[in-house]
């Protein structure tokens, strides 16, 4: 008898959802959005440090933060990974992360990331 290893891969469903929220209901007119998810995150040291490791990775691209964190809820997944040559969802991520840092901050500076 042959025993078969069957390898399953875990789905995060929670994940996608949110992933799929955000690129289809998140735009710089729909604030209330992106408050909500903002609003739901508790940052840890690590994810300070990642916003940290990422804002130095546009740097030595030359790209600007505060840019590319609004193109996120700009343009579209697709023509997002094609103009910047990123990940759009690794982007998104670290965007909330700096959106929250900004929120609990400084409430003016966050709200004018959204003014078009």
């Amino acid at each position: 008898m042959v025993e078969v290893n069957y390898v399953t891969e875990i789905v995060d469903y929670e994940l996608l959802k949110k992933q799929h929220f955000i690129e289809k209901h998140c735009s710089l007119r729909q604030k209330s959005n992106i408050d909500r998810i903002v609003d739901e995150q508790t940052l840890t040291i690590k994810e300070h440090a990642a916003l940290l490791n990422i804002l130095k990775v546009l740097e030595d691209k030359h790209l600007e933060p505060k840019v590319i964190f609004r193109d996120v809820f700009v343009l579209n997944k697709k023509d997002f990974q094609r103009v910047y040559k990123l990940d759009w969802w690794l982007i998104a991520t670290h965007c909330l992360i700096f959106l929250k840092i900004l929120k609990d901050n400084n409430e003016d500076d966050y709200n004018q990331f959204f003014i078009m």
